[in-house]
């Protein structure tokens, strides 16, 4: 025993003095490590920080509730105000509605909400206080402007009112007078499972609610303690009877399915999967470096598990160092570029640092360190025996062997000997050029539809008379004004056969005499599988009536034949047909719809639809009572595509469309569109504040009459911000995956460039010229870089497969 103790930890300090001997080889790994794992932390603590942020701004815009109680019963409140386990229960009722039409047509209720309800749903005070007696009322900002008030508290304002939920827009309420106390910022118009129908827009007190009748309705606003368990146990209720509207899971769902974070995942796979390569590579060439000293340890009786304790021990000396040195240098570098993260995605992110960035890279570490000591151990228990038989044998006959040096079998001679070193090299190009490829191309994508979406949608709002609607339309002059609203970047007014709906018209085209085209057939397939008695006779045609100069102008700029003067434009006959390239619907075979569908994901070739400009085409009117065909000359065609600035509003449905002019809808007996337009696009600046805007354009055509208000801003506004923080995060990561590559590569072409310098020496001694080694440095270096682009491009496409 006495003998032994002395050399009990013989193995910690061969390895101490290994270390020691190669402390710039071990500083190496060391570092490729603690870059690594501080990657890791700081993707950890982003991903998190988004996520925390993302759902702390949806609760303050959407609320906190968890769920929403609509149409309550008595036996429903009870449950509900009885359960322990829900721990918030804020309570709305209502007690009236707004007689007329406002807020982009929908119900606007009057009624109380109690405090908690207000706290869970985080509504936000503009102006003044809520109601504190019966004369008192605090209403949304939005209504208030539709109604035609300066929305100061203290003014005066007069309501009819109408007690019932049976509401119509023709409805004549009885007014009631109150005094304005507070402006609220607009909720509804953020909470999608009310739709303006069931929360009031104005809120008073119980006494001031009485004023007007007995409650209509009543809501709840609740969260739980135990979650999904007491929702799920209240769905199965049989004295639940009411509707149950979901809000958390939905935020959940939403933070899911950010583009951002699976593309911060994504990046932490690849940066996990690199490091252990080249960790493994590392290792193994420091475990066959010491291939010597591994025999001279075999021969003096070392024990094959006091060789492994060795490996051990370096592993855990590693591990320690780079997870705690990596989590503090990646904690630092989120806390430092906090401000610069919050400027890319728009919102402030968490400060605090969640114990599960920790645990994340404490697991990732550990699993990179075991895959690469592990593997180490079983090469090293290979060279204990000396290799296999397989290759002594390949020893022996090289020795017999004489060979002919080129610059290549030389090349090829030297990888032999260091192939781990060069596996390490080319495997992070590769890395480098998959990342690129990969990041460049999601990046693009994602601009790319983002311009789409602005070029079709429009940054925005959409404008559209109810197709149930007498009014005329919107006049030209509101047109006008809602042009020079602050932020509105331009506003275009159209008239569609659209429109028409609600005077139950169809429009329809003769292209009979083009049937043969494989464009037409397409489109004549698709109206078959909708409609009826369909034949190339009468396929539908829907018209985009155009009569500002202006407006005309984005769709001139990309014609591929003819042209409309300015002339035909101001005598209002003309008539630019728009053919659109066609996608096949997977699921469904044989519907081609035009490309800008979302749901369309196959693409097929623009074919030839053998319409030329100047040609006459036969369009029928199938009214009420009658049917009128006219001829309409075709100006000019456009081939609208994704690679164009060509976006109009056309309807999303099979057929054929065109742009015309004023006397198309003249000839059919509608002569309102000299005065009027059925559509208005309108185009916000990118800095513009959507909510004032969307006020503004409210406060224009409420007198215009049922006027449908689409929003494409705050869709457009969220995947501008997706593409900030996709490409934000591929260069911040990039630049540190890159920080990484370059210390480990340029510390193993130091290395190599010593191990040649000696080889060289030996070889200049048996006679070998410059151009020798000029050839082998050529042949090494294109080797070298094919074999990256040759790994990474395949590293590109299967991702893209997989994906």
């Amino acid at each position: 025993m006495k003998e032994n103790h002395g050399i009990r930890h013989i193995e910690w300090n061969i390895s101490l003095q290994w270390m020691k001997r190669q402390k710039k080889y071990c500083l190496m790994v060391v570092w490729v490590a603690i870059l690594a794992c501080m990657l890791m932390q700081t993707g950890f603590l982003i991903t998190d920080g988004i996520s925390s942020a993302v759902m702390n701004q949806r609760k303050n815009i959407y609320g906190e509730w968890e769920y929403g109680l609509v149409n309550m019963d008595a036996d429903s409140q009870t449950l509900i105000e009885d359960h322990p386990f829900i721990e918030s229960k804020g309570k709305i009722q209502i007690y009236g509605v707004l007689a007329g039409s406002y807020m982009d047509n929908k119900q606007a209720n009057i009624g109380t909400m109690d405090q908690t309800a207000w706290n869970i749903g985080h509504l936000q005070m503009l102006k003044g206080h809520l109601p504190e007696n019966e004369q008192e009322i605090a209403m949304e900002s939005g209504m208030l402007t539709a109604l035609g008030y300066q929305g100061e508290p203290g003014e005066k304002i007069t309501l009819n009112i109408v007690t019932t939920t049976a509401y119509q827009n023709d409805m004549v309420g009885k007014a009631y007078t109150y005094t304005l106390c507070g402006v609220i910022k607009d909720y509804q118009v953020n909470w999608d499972i009310c739709n303006r129908n069931r929360f009031p827009t104005g809120i008073v007190t119980k006494a001031g609610a009485e004023r007007i009748g007995s409650p209509l309705e009543s809501h709840m606003l609740i969260r739980a303690d135990k979650g999904d368990s007491v929702y799920e146990d209240l769905k199965k209720s049989d004295k639940l009877t009411c509707g149950m509207e979901e809000n958390a899971r939905w935020n959940q769902d939403v933070v899911k399915q950010m583009p951002y974070i699976g593309f911060l995942q994504a990046i932490r796979v690849v940066i996990a999967v690199a490091a252990a390569c080249v960790l493994y590579l590392m290792v193994s060439h420091s475990v066959q470096k010491r291939q010597e000293m591994w025999k001279i340890l075999d021969a003096l009786g070392m024990e094959k598990k006091q060789m492994y304790q060795i490996l051990i021990f370096e592993a855990c000396a590693c591990y320690l160092i780079a997870s705690i040195t990596g989590m503090g240098l990646g904690t630092l570098t989120y806390l430092a570029a906090m401000k610069g993260w919050e400027k890319i995605l728009g919102y402030p992110l968490a400060a605090k640092v969640t114990g599960k960035a920790y645990a994340g890279t404490l697991l990732y570490s550990f699993f990179v360190f075991s895959f690469s000591y592990f593997f180490s151990c079983m090469k090293l228990n290979k060279f204990r025996k000396g290799g296999t038989d397989r290759q002594k044998i390949k020893l022996s006959k090289r020795k017999n062997q004489i060979t002919r040096l080129t610059p290549l079998s030389m090349v090829l001679c030297d990888w032999n000997y260091r192939k781990l070193r060069k596996g390490i090299q080319i495997l992070l190009i590769a890395s480098v050029l998959v990342m690129c490829g990969t990041g460049y191309r999601e990046i693009r994508s994602d601009w790319e539809e983002l311009a789409r979406d602005r070029q079709y949608t429009g940054n925005g709002y959409m404008l559209n008379v109810q197709p149930d609607s007498n009014t005329q339309g919107i006049s030209k002059l509101t047109v006008q004004t809602l042009s020079q609203i602050e932020g509105v970047e331009s506003a275009e007014a159209y008239y569609s056969t659209d429109s028409d709906e609600r005077n139950e018209t169809e429009y329809t085209i003769d292209l009979s005499e083009y049937e043969q085209s494989p464009y037409i057939e397409k489109i004549l397939e698709t109206e078959q599988l909708f409609k009826e008695n369909v034949n190339a006779h009468n396929i539908s045609f829907y018209a985009l009536g155009v009569t500002r100069w202006e407006d005309l102008q984005r769709f001139l700029a990309d014609v591929q034949e003819g042209t409309v003067t300015r002339e035909e434009f101001e005598s209002g006959n003309f008539c630019i047909l728009v053919l659109s390239p066609l996608r096949e619907q997977d699921d469904m075979e044989g519907i081609y719809l035009p490309w800008y569908i979302k749901e369309m994901v196959k693409d097929s070739d623009i074919q030839e639809s053998q319409i030329k400009a100047g040609d006459q085409l036969s369009v029928t009117w199938h009214g009420e009572k009658e049917v009128q065909t006219k001829q309409i000359r075709v100006n000019a065609i456009l081939h609208a595509s994704s690679e164009k600035n060509i976006h109009p509003p056309y309807p999303a449905s099979s057929g054929i469309c065109a742009v015309t002019g004023k006397n198309f809808w003249k000839q059919y007996g509608i002569n309102t569109v000299d005065d009027y337009c059925e559509k208005v696009r309108i185009l916000l600046d990118d800095t513009a504040d959507a909510y004032d805007a969307e006020t503004h354009i409210l406060s224009c055509v409420k007198k215009a009459g049922n006027i449908d208000l689409i929003n494409y801003h705050e869709e457009y506004a969220g995947r501008q911000q997706t593409c900030y923080s996709v490409t934000g995060t591929f260069i911040i990561f990039g630049i540190f995956y890159l920080i990484m590559v370059v210390i480990v590569v340029s510390q193993l072409l130091e290395a190599e460039r010593q191990d040649k310098t000696r080889n060289h020496q030996t070889l200049y001694a048996l006679g070998m010229e410059d151009a020798f080694f000029k050839k082998m440095r050529c042949i090494e270096v294109v080797l070298e870089c094919g074999i990256a682009l040759v790994i990474g491009v395949v590293g590109v496409m299967i991702f893209y497969v997989i994906k």
